[in-house]
C-alpha cells in the first residue's frame, strides 16, 4: 500500500530569541524542577488557561513567518478543516492530494519562534501580503493569541525585518539564533536525529515499538537493513551521514519517550505538537531542541493527525502518525522536507513520480530501495564531485546547445571514474530540464517507475532550492521527446532529447538545441584558433548589490612561453541579473578562479539569489552552487601547484572559494615545460653555498682559538670566553642540513599530510590547510591532512568557509612564549629545546564554543599522540592560538590540531563542524651530543636562577591531563575565558566540566539568567608582580552569574595542594551572592607546599551540601576547578611538622615547626576577617 505524505511547505530559517510566546503554548507538562524554579530561564511550564488567550506580544519581538502548503485526502476539501492527510479514502492508498472538488490545497500562515514552537496566524486578521516564507517579521503592537491558539494581528501588518545596505551583517548577528546558524542544511556531513516516543494525557501513546525498536527501524542498531539512516548514507555515497542524537543528554541511541498533558484527539496534532517541543526544553534544560539534535521526528499517538506525516521545509521538525515513524520511506520523505526537497509530482498528479522517495510512502519495512529523482539528486549536491553537466541553453559555451554522452545510474557512482550522472537544461527563466539514467539496481533497486530508462523532469528554483518537480518523460532506447519552443521566447527553437541506446549498464543521450549538435557546433571543434588554447567562460547572476561582486582569473606557476592573462571582471551594476557571459581564449595550464562579495556576506540567498558558473573549455568546473557566502581567502603560491604535465589527470582543484582549473597537456606533449623546472633548481642552489661556506669559516678560528685559549683562562676566563666561544661551534652548523631557515611545508604523499623534510628555525603549513574537508566554498586540499600512518580522522563537512570552524594554518618555531609573547630563537628546533606551535583558525561567532586540542608525536612514523593543552578561542574569525612545549628525543615529529565544536578533548573528534589537521617538521639532533667548551657552563648556572625576573601574570590554558584549566608560574593566574558558562547551556562552557574529579554541573537554566562561574583568579594578596610562592597569603576571585537578587545563590571555595591526587580543603564560610547578575566573590588562603595545587568554585542554588569529593549535584550548581603552579619556598622544604594535623589546618595549609597552632589561629582569624570584608 502506498501513501502520499501531508507536506507543509515552510521554509524555516534561523531564529533570535524573543520572549513573546514562551510561555503561552497549550502544553501543561510537568517539568520535574525544583520547587520555585518553575518561572526561570530556560524551564517551560504552561500558562494557565486563563492566561494563554488574548496573550499580548512584544512588537520589538522577531520571529519566522512559516508557509504550509496543506493537502488533504481525496474526497475532503479545505472546508470540511479535518486536516485528514492524504491517502485514507482510496483503496488504492493513493489520492490527488486535491480532493475531488477542484479546490487547491489550502495554504496556512505561521510563525515560529525561538523555542521551536509553531503558531497559526488567523486567516483574515491581518497583512501579511509581500512577505515570503522563511522572512523575519515582527508581529503588530496589537497581535494577541486568540482563543483558539492562533495568533490573531488584530488588524495590523506583518513587517519583515529588513537591514539597510551597511546594516547586514549585524542585523544577521542580532537575529540569527546561534543554534539555527550552525545547524546548517546542507545535506553533507554527519547529521543528527532524535525520534520522540509521544505518551499522551489519556494513556494514548504511540504505540508501534518500543525504544530500541524505533531505534532500529530509523538507525539500524539492531541490524535493520533499510532505514533513514541507510538510506540516506547509501544514496548520497556516504557524503550525508545519518547519526543518533542526544547522547550528551541521556538519550541512548536516538531515542526517547517523552509524556504530555495534551489529548489525543483528532486534529490537535498542532497542540500536541508544541506541548512535546516545550517538554523537551523543559526535561532537558534547552531553549529549543535543537540544542541537543539537528533533526527531530515525533512519533504520534495514532487518531491524532487523522493521516500520516508532515514536515516543515528547511526546518527540524518531521511529525508521523504511529506506525509511519517505522516505515523508511515515510522518514526519508519527511526529513527530505526538512533539507529543503520539494515533492515529486507527475503530469497533475502531485506525489504521482514513483522513482524516488519524494512521491509516495508506502507501508513497507524494509522499502521500497530507491533513491531521489534527477531534479532532487541536483539539489543535495551529491554529484557535484564532476559528475554533473549544467548545460545553458542559448549560451555560447561548447556544451551548451549540443551534448552526447553516457549516462551512468547514480547506482554505480564511483568517485574515481569519470562519469556523467546528471545533466541539467538550464534557462533563463522558468522550471529548468533535469536527466538521469533510472538505472534499477543496488541502492535504486527498489524504483517503481521508469526503471531502466532516462527519466526527465522539470523543477522551480534552479534545482539548488525548495521546489517542486514534475517527471516529463521516460525515455528507452531508441525514443526522444520534443521540448518546443524551449526558452520560450516565441523564436520556435526547440530541445530534442533522444536515448540512442541502453548498453552496458549505460545510456547513450543526446541532448540537441535548435539543431545545433548537426550544424554548428562539432565537438571536436574548439573556438579558440589556436589548438594550443581553451576558452574560458564566466556567467555571473547578481545579487541585491551587484557592485560588490567581482572575479579575476589568472595563471599559477606559470611556465616558460605561456603568458598570464590576469582577466578581471567588469563592473557589475544591475542588481538581480544575469550577466553577459564574458569569453577568453587562454593557454592551456592550470588557472587560479577567484570570486569575491566586497562586503563579505555572499552572493546568496538572504539579499537576492547571486550564483556563477565557469567553463573551461567544454567541462564546467563550478564545483559548488554558490548560493552561499564567499569571501577570497588567499592566492595559491605558485610553487604550489606545477604546470600542466601529462602524468596530472583533469581534475578540479578545489580551494577555499578559489577554483583552480587543472587541464591535461596535448596528447603528444613536447618536453619544453617538464625539462626546464627540474634543471635550473637543482643545479644552480647546491653549487655555490657548498663552496664559501666552509672555506671562509673554518680555516682561520681553528688557527688563533687554540693558541690564545689555553695561555690566559686562568684571569680572562670571565671576560674572554662569551666572546670567540659562540664563533667555533656555529660555522659548521649549516653543512649537517641546511641552514637555520624558515622551511615551508609540502604535501608529503607517505604520510598524508604536510611535511617539512629538513631542519629548520620554523616549519609552516602556509594554505595547505586552508578550509575543512567539504565544507561549502572551503574544501580542503589532499584533505584530511590528518596522518595515515596512524588512524586517520575525517574532517565534519558542516558549515561555510570563512562563517563556520575551520583550522587556516599550523607553524611550529625554535623558542619560547614568555609572558604571553613568542620569542623565536632563530635557531633549529632541536631535541631538549624549546618550541611552540602557532595555530590560525577561524572560530564561530564570539569562538565561545570552539575549542583546539593540541597534541604532539615524536615519531611521526608511528604516533601516539600525547596532549599538550586545549585553548578555547579568544574571540571569534581569524584567531591565533599558540602553545609553547618542550621538545622531545626524536627527529621526526609532528602535531595535531584538533579544534572543535563543543564536545570533549580528543585526538579525533566527530562533530559535523570539526577539523583536524597535522604537520609533520624535522628536528635537529640533541646538540648535547656534541662536547661544547667546557669553560662556558661552568660560571653561569650558580647566578641564574637567583636573579630571574618574576613571570608576571598568567592566563591558564586547558590541560587535557588534569581536566581543567591550568596556569604556568607567575604572579597571578587567570581562567580567562575557559570556565564561562556551565554545562551544557548554550554557549556551551568549554571542556566541560573543568573539574579535576570530573563533578557534572547541573544542566538546567538559561546563561546569563541563571548561575554560572564565568572566571577564577588566583593573585597574591599583598599584590606586586612576584610569583605565587609556597606560604603566600592568596586571593581566590570568582565572576559567577547569580539569579534573581543573588539570595538564593552560594558560594563554596576550597583548595587542594596537589591537583594530580586532589584533597579538598574547605576555605572560610559560605558565602551568599552579594547580589543578582554579575558577581565577584573572594576569598583567601595561604598557599601549602606543593608545585601543582588548585582552586575550586562551588555556586549553588539553595542550600546543597557538596558529596564528598566537593561536587554539588542541583540543577543549577556550577563547579569550576584552577589549576596553578607555585614555586618552591626553600624556607619551608622539609620544614614541615609531622606532627597530626590540626584542627585549623583546613584554613592554614601548611604550618612550619612547633608554633603550628599558635600561628594556624592567628592567620584563621586574619583570613575569617578578610574573607568577612571582601562578601559584606
Amino acid at each position: 500500500m502506498l501513501f502520499r505524505s501531508y507536506c507543509t511547505a515552510a521554509i524555516a530559517t534561523t531564529l533570535v530569541t524573543p520572549q513573546a510566546l514562551a510561555a503561552s503554548t497549550s502544553a501543561s507538562a510537568s517539568t520535574g524542577v525544583e520547587k520555585n524554579k518553575n518561572l526561570r530561564g530556560g524551564d517551560y511550564v504552561a500558562a494557565s488557561a486563563n492566561k494563554q488567550h488574548h496573550l499580548a506580544l512584544q512588537e520589538e519581538d522577531v520571529f519566522t513567518f512559516l508557509v504550509a502548503d496543506v493537502q488533504y485526502e481525496d474526497g475532503v476539501t479545505a472546508s470540511s478543516r479535518n486536516r485528514n492527510l492524504q491517502g485514507q479514502g482510496n483503496s488504492q492508498g493513493r489520492g490527488n492530494g486535491r480532493g475531488n472538488s477542484p479546490n487547491k490545497p489550502e495554504h496556512t500562515i505561521n510563525v515560529q519562534d525561538a523555542h521551536g514552537l509553531i503558531y497559526e496566524i488567523e486567516e483574515g486578521s491581518g497583512d501579511t501580503a509581500g512577505v515570503k516564507s522563511g522572512a523575519k517579521v515582527i508581529l503588530p503592537s496589537q497581535a494577541f493569541r486568540n482563543t483558539n491558539g492562533k495568533i490573531n494581528l488584530g488588524g495590523g501588518s506583518l513587517k519583515s525585518k529588513k537591514p539597510k545596505k551597511n546594516q547586514k551583517r549585524d542585523l544577521l548577528q542580532e537575529d540569527e539564533s546561534a543554534t539555527d546558524v550552525h545547524r546548517h542544511l546542507a545535506t553533507t556531513g554527519p547529521k543528527t536525529v532524535v525520534a520522540v516516543r509521544v505518551v499522551a494525557a489519556n494513556n494514548a501513546a504511540y504505540n508501534k515499538a518500543n525504544e530500541a525498536g524505533l531505534s532500529d527501524d530509523v538507525f539500524g542498531t539492531n541490524g535493520d537493513a533499510f532505514n533513514l539512516k541507510t538510506g540516506y548514507e547509501q544514496c548520497s555515497h556516504g557524503q550525508l551521514t545519518i547519526n543518533p542524537g542526544g547522547s550528551d543528554y541521556g538519550i541512548n541511541n536516538g531515542v526517547t519517550t517523552i509524556t504530555v498533558d495534551t489529548a489525543a484527539s483528532s486534529g490537535n496534532d498542532e497542540a500536541m505538537r508544541n506541548a512535546v517541543t516545550a517538554q523537551i526544553n523543559a526535561q532537558f534544560g534547552v531553549s529549543n531542541p535543537t540544542e541537543i539534535a539537528d533533526y527531530w521526528m515525533y512519533c504520534l499517538p495514532p487518531n491524532v493527525m487523522n493521516g500520516i506525516a508532515y514536515a516543515f521545509i528547511n526546518s527540524w521538525q518531521s511529525v508521523y502518525s504511529n506506525e509511519w515513524c517505522n516505515f523508511p520511506s515515510a522518514q526519508i520523505h519527511e526529513v527530505g522536507h526538512n533539507f529543503g526537497y520539494g515533492h515529486s509530482n507527475e503530469g497533475s498528479q502531485d506525489y504521482g513520480d514513483q522513482s524516488g522517495m519524494m512521491g509516495y510512502s508506502y507501508s513497507q519495512d524494509e522499502g521500497p530501495v530507491m533513491c531521489f529523482n534527477a531534479a532532487k539528486t541536483w539539489q543535495t549536491g551529491w554529484m557535484n564531485n564532476g559528475k554533473q553537466v549544467n548545460m545553458n541553453i542559448g549560451g555560447s559555451g561548447a556544451t551548451d546547445n549540443c551534448l552526447e554522452t553516457d549516462i551512468t545510474g547514480q547506482a554505480d557512482y564511483d568517485i574515481d571514474l569519470d562519469q556523467t550522472i546528471i545533466v541539467k537544461m538550464n534557462k533563463p527563466s522558468g522550471r529548468d530540464l533535469f536527466l538521469m539514467y533510472n538505472k534499477k539496481t543496488g541502492i535504486n533497486s527498489g524504483t517503481l517507475e521508469g526503471g531502466n530508462t532516462v527519466m526527465v523532469v522539470e523543477a522551480d528554483s534552479e534545482g539548488t532550492a525548495y521546489g517542486e518537480s514534475w517527471l516529463v518523460g521516460k525515455l528507452g532506447a531508441g525514443a526522444s521527446k520534443t521540448f518546443a519552443d524551449y526558452l520560450g521566447d516565441g523564436s520556435g527553437r526547440d530541445l530534442v532529447i533522444t536515448v540512442p541506446s541502453i548498453n552496458d549498464g549505460k545510456a547513450q543521450v543526446k541532448i540537441d538545441f535548435d539543431g545545433l549538435c548537426d550544424r554548428t557546433m562539432a565537438p571536436t571543434t574548439s573556438p579558440c584558433g589556436n589548438p594550443s588554447q581553451k576558452q574560458v567562460s564566466v556567467q555571473i547572476t547578481t545579487d541585491d548589490y551587484p557592485e560588490e561582486t567581482s572575479w579575476t582569473l589568472k595563471k599559477v606557476g606559470s611556465c616558460a612561453g605561456q603568458i598570464d592573462p590576469n582577466l578581471s571582471s567588469p563592473t557589475y551594476a544591475s542588481k538581480n541579473t544575469v550577466q553577459p557571459i564574458f569569453e577568453q581564449c587562454v593557454d592551456k595550464g592550470q588557472y587560479q578562479f577567484t570570486i569575491n562579495d566586497a562586503y563579505g556576506d555572499g552572493m546568496c540567498c538572504g539579499y537576492g539569489t547571486g550564483s556563477f558558473r565557469v567553463l573551461y573549455g567544454d567541462k564546467d568546473v563550478t564545483s559548488v552552487s554558490v548560493k552561499t557566502r564567499l569571501r577570497v581567502r588567499r592566492h595559491l603560491r605558485s610553487t604550489q601547484l606545477p604546470c600542466a604535465c601529462p602524468q596530472h589527470s583533469r581534475q578540479i582543484l578545489q580551494h577555499p572559494i578559489l577554483q583552480v582549473l587543472r587541464q591535461l597537456s596535448p596528447q603528444n606533449p613536447t618536453t619544453a615545460n617538464p625539462t626546464p623546472v627540474p634543471t635550473k633548481n637543482p643545479t644552480a642552489f647546491p653549487t655555490n653555498p657548498p663552496t664559501n661556506l666552509p672555506t671562509n669559516a673554518p680555516v682561520n678560528p681553528p688557527t688563533a682559538t687554540p693558541t690564545s685559549v689555553p695561555t690566559s683562562p686562568p684571569t680572562a676566563l670571565p671576560t674572554t670566553p662569551p666572546t670567540p666561544a659562540p664563533s667555533a661551534p656555529l660555522t659548521p652548523a649549516p653543512t649537517n642540513g641546511g641552514g637555520a631557515g624558515p622551511q615551508e611545508a609540502v604535501f608529503d604523499s607517505g604520510y598524508g599530510v604536510p611535511r617539512c623534510a629538513n631542519t629548520g628555525s620554523s616549519c609552516d603549513s602556509l594554505a595547505l590547510l586552508n578550509g575543512k574537508g567539504t565544507m561549502t566554498n572551503g574544501n580542503e586540499l589532499n584533505r584530511s591532512n590528518t596522518n595515515q600512518n596512524g588512524a586517520t580522522c575525517s574532517d565534519g563537512n558542516g558549515g561555510t568557509y570563512l562563517d563556520d570552524e575551520s583550522i587556516e594554518q599550523i607553524t611550529v618555531t625554535a623558542g619560547d612564549i614568555v609572558s604571553g609573547s613568542p620569542v623565536p630563537s632563530g635557531d633549529f628546533i632541536v631535541e631538549g629545546g624549546r618550541a611552540y606551535v602557532t595555530v590560525k583558525v577561524w572560530c564561530w561567532e564570539t569562538g565561545a564554543s570552539d575549542t583546539a586540542d593540541i597534541y604532539l608525536t615524536n615519531d611521526a612514523s608511528s604516533p601516539d599522540w600525547q596532549p599538550l593543552a586545549s585553548i578555547a578561542c579568544p574571540g571569534g574569525g581569524s584567531q591565533t592560538i599558540r602553545y609553547a612545549f618542550d621538545v622531545p628525543q626524536g627527529t621526526n615529529q609532528s602535531i595535531r590540531v584538533n579544534f572543535r565544536y563543543n564536545g570533549s578533548p580528543s585526538t579525533c573528534s566527530n562533530g559535523s563542524y570539526d577539523d583536524h589537521d597535522d604537520l609533520i617538521f624535522t628536528v635537529k639532533e640533541d646538540l648535547n651530543a656534541t662536547p661544547s667548551p667546557t669553560p662556558v657552563p661552568t660560571l653561569p648556572p650558580t647566578p641564574m636562577p637567583t636573579n630571574k625576573a618574576p613571570s608576571g601574570p598568567q592566563t591558564a590554558s586547558y590541560d587535557l591531563a588534569l581536566g581543567a584549566p591550568k596556569c604556568t608560574v607567575g604572579s597571578s593566574c587567570d581562567s580567562g575565558a575557559l570556565l564561562n558558562g556551565r554545562g551544557s547551556i548554550t554557549p556551551v562552557e568549554p571542556n566541560q566540566p573543568n573539574t579535576l574529579n570530573s563533578c557534572t554541573d547541573g544542566s538546567s537554566g538559561s546563561y546569563h539568567e541563571d548561575e554560572s562561574i564565568d572566571k577564577i583568579v588566583v593573585s597574591r594578596a599583598s599584590g606586586g608582580l612576584d610569583d605565587l610562592t609556597e606560604g603566600d597569603v592568596v586571593t581566590i576571585s570568582a565572576t559567577v552569574w547569580c539569579w534573581n537578587t543573588g539570595s538564593d545563590d552560594n558560594i563554596d571555595f576550597y583548595y587542594a595542594s596537589d591537583a594530580s591526587n586532589p584533597v579538598w580543603t574547605k576555605i572560610g564560610e559560605r558565602q551568599q551572592c552579594p547580589g543578582g547578575g554579575i558577581q565577584t566573590v573572594t576569598a583567601s588562603y595561604t598557599l601549602p607546599q606543593g608545585a601543582i595545587q588548585a582552586v575550586r568554585a562551588n555556586l549553588m542554588y539553595g542550600s546543597n551540601n557538596p558529596s564528598a569529593d566537593s561536587c554539588v549535584s542541583g540543577n543549577y550548581d556550577d563547579t569550576d576547578d584552577l589549576v596553578i603552579t607555585v614555586k618552591p619556598n626553600p624556607t619551608l622544604q622539609g620544614a614541615a611538622a609531622a606532627a597530626s594535623p590540626s584542627k585549623n589546618d583546613d584554613v592554614q595549609g601548611t604550618i612550619v615547626d612547633g608554633l603550628k597552632d599558635i600561628d594556624a589561629d592567628s592567620k584563621k582569624k586574619e583570613l575569617m576577617e578578610k574573607n568577612k570584608s571582601t562578601s559584606a
